[in-house]
């Protein structure tokens, strides 16, 4: 659970950051004698929990997989990073055409 609320610092507006279980160890538990084999095994628990989605070539980027829901309302800042193929469509809202009004 800690380093999942971690995790919440170190991505960008939509969520995604590169995927570097090094960089997150030595952020999110400095000093705890938390190794990076054991930052990379809580990666992968989150990832088979559905929580978190890692991509691209060799893992090369992870995003949160609900973040766009948290931060519903919320100004999104443009995203540098690719888009994860499996998620980027179904977080996407469908637009409302022109002239027509919400239920």
């Amino acid at each position: 659970m800690i380093t999942y609320v971690g995790l919440l610092t170190q991505v960008d507006g939509s969520g995604y950051v590169k995927d570097r279980a090094a960089v997150f160890n030595a952020v999110l538990w400095p000093g705890r004698g938390h190794t990076v084999e054991e930052m990379e095994e809580e990666l992968e628990q989150l990832t088979t929990a559905g929580l978190l989605c890692r991509f691209g070539a060799l893992r090369g980027y992870l995003h949160i997989v609900d973040h766009a829901v948290q931060r519903r309302g919320h100004r999104h800042a443009s995203r540098k990073l690719p888009s994860c193929p499996t998620h980027h469509r179904a977080l996407t809202l469908p637009r409302q055409p022109a002239g027509s009004q919400r239920p």
